[in-house]
């Protein structure tokens, strides 16, 4: 237009020619100004285009498309979750727990900040989702779907970092249930405060389950067997599967529980058996 006094018309046709290199012809012989114009904007178009395509076969190479499209995937999966666990810190505590909500098909979600533990947790559980980031960050959690969440297991080795994880989550969601853990006893206090609904200290737990295992054997493997065994949940009023005993809405195989060498109070009906028991808290 201003250097060949074209119309908007033809300027605008000259330049799509131009820059698409299709080359129908000029529409009107082109000046010595309007031919190095001409040349210096091929040029340019030349340089965007490699550059847009080096960028792409970088960003392919890389794999970041294919983990752009994870990503995407896994928040629509995040977001579709109700009723799950929020795992907090990959630790080996975590991945025990990770273990036993896999083989009773409880759906969960793991939050990591260090990308190793991440890369890690990605190879044992590919098919699980997870979020990067602190687990103290409201927003963090909420990309876990806290809100909908269930319990928050917090399996970090820090206790300070558990004590502000528990007091977020608990502003998020007042109906969550919290497990939180800890090596200090003086820590355990605060937790409370901050809004845990269970605290553990594993090294207590472990010397209470050996103690346990010299004094009463036999209990300690019949819960072993009932609780970490996957059972068969009962759905509604029908027969007991034969060869099973109810317990907990659930069934277990006669086998197991024989297994123990207990000698168990049994309360026979028409269609089930039923083991009860009363546990006593101090």
């Amino acid at each position: 237009m201003i250097i060949e006094d074209y119309s908007l018309a033809d300027a605008f046709y000259m330049t799509v020619i131009t820059i698409s290199t299709v080359g129908y012809g000029e529409v009107v012989p082109l000046s010595q100004s309007g031919r190095i114009f001409t040349s210096l904007l091929i040029l340019y178009n030349l340089g965007v285009v490699a550059y847009g395509v080096s960028m792409f076969t970088t960003y392919m190479a890389s794999g970041q498309l294919f983990i752009s499209i994870k990503k995407a995937q896994m928040e629509k999966q995040i977001e579709a979750l109700s009723d799950h666990i929020v795992i907090c810190g990959y630790s080996r505590y975590a991945e025990e727990s990770i273990i036993h909500f896999i083989k009773f098909a409880q759906p969960l979600v793991l939050i990591e900040r260090e990308e190793d533990k991440i890369e890690l947790f990605r190879k044992k559980h590919p098919d699980l989702p997870y979020v990067i980031g602190d687990g103290s960050d409201d927003e963090v959690l909420v990309s876990a779907n806290i809100l909908k969440a269930k319990a928050l297991i917090c399996a970090i080795s820090d206790d300070s970092e558990n004590v502000f994880i528990t007091m977020t989550a608990r502003q998020l969601n007042p109906n969550l249930n919290i497990i939180a853990r800890t090596a200090n006893n003086k820590t355990e206090r605060k937790l409370e405060m901050a809004g845990a609904n269970h605290i553990i200290m594993p090294e207590r737990i472990g010397g209470f389950y050996m103690a346990t295992l010299v004094n009463k054997p036999g209990t300690v493997e019949f819960f072993t067997q009932t609780t970490f065994l996957p059972l068969t949940p009962l759905r509604g009023p029908g027969r007991l599967p034969r060869g099973s005993l109810c317990l907990f809405h659930s069934c277990v195989p006669w086998g197991t529980l024989w297994s123990t060498r207990l000698r168990l109070s049994v309360a026979a009906t028409s269609e089930r058996a039923v083991l009860s028991w009363q546990a006593s808290k101090n």
